[in-house]
């Protein structure tokens, strides 16, 4: 199975999970804003043609801030990985907030509500753990969080940033979650990865 075919599998278990009772649906690495658009699409499928939530995208848009180094000291991607040179993707519906992300959620923070979906593709463990903390209130039960890559192994590369974050934000906060059972792992050219769907309990 793709990574892609295997991360829509994934996203869209996520959506289905989605309480309703919360409100916002948030990306954290847009990109080109292909999965950004899945997930709207699946809330549509979910209710009838309308999202229901409010969906926010967060990206510089212009690459990643500093260097991806894996675990094992090896370099991944250099800062200005994933530039798009700025553009941010027609995505109707979507709210979109550029810059990194230290910069860009004080911007979202005075009007968050509860969040609903939590879309870690951040790559760095330095941006994973800005989201976490910076979002710690509005995470709360029933919150479904979705890591891209949860673990990242090819050859000789190998990377948990984004597991790194969570465990350490878990620890700090006294958080309980479950892994939700959908397929979380997938491999092609691009090596293994390993992506896990969570949900709040505390």
């Amino acid at each position: 199975m793709s990574n892609r075919t295997s991360q829509r599998i994934n996203m869209q278990g996520a959506v289905g999970a989605i309480d309703p009772n919360l409100s916002d649906v948030l990306e954290f690495g847009v990109w080109k804003g292909e999965s950004l658009q899945f997930i709207v699409e699946s809330l549509q499928e979910k209710y009838g043609g309308t999202t229901r939530h409010r969906v926010c995208g967060f990206d510089t848009f212009v690459g990643l801030p500093h260097s991806w180094i894996g675990k094992n000291g090896k370099f991944l991607a250099g800062p200005g990985a994933f530039n798009v040179g700025g553009i941010t993707p027609h995505i109707p519906g979507v709210e979109f907030f550029v810059g990194e992300f230290q910069h860009s959620l004080p911007k979202y923070l005075p009007g968050a509500q509860d969040i609903a979906l939590l879309h870690v593709d951040s790559d760095l463990y330095s941006s994973a753990i800005i989201v976490l903390e910076a979002l710690e209130s509005r995470i709360v039960e029933n919150t479904i969080i979705v890591f891209d890559e949860w673990i990242y192994n090819h050859n000789l590369y190998f990377d948990d940033c984004e597991k790194k974050a969570f465990e350490e934000w878990v620890d700090r906060h006294d958080r309980e979650f479950e892994f939700l059972d959908f397929i979380d792992r997938s491999s092609d050219s691009s090596g293994h990865i390993e992506q896990r769907t969570v949900r709040i309990l505390k």
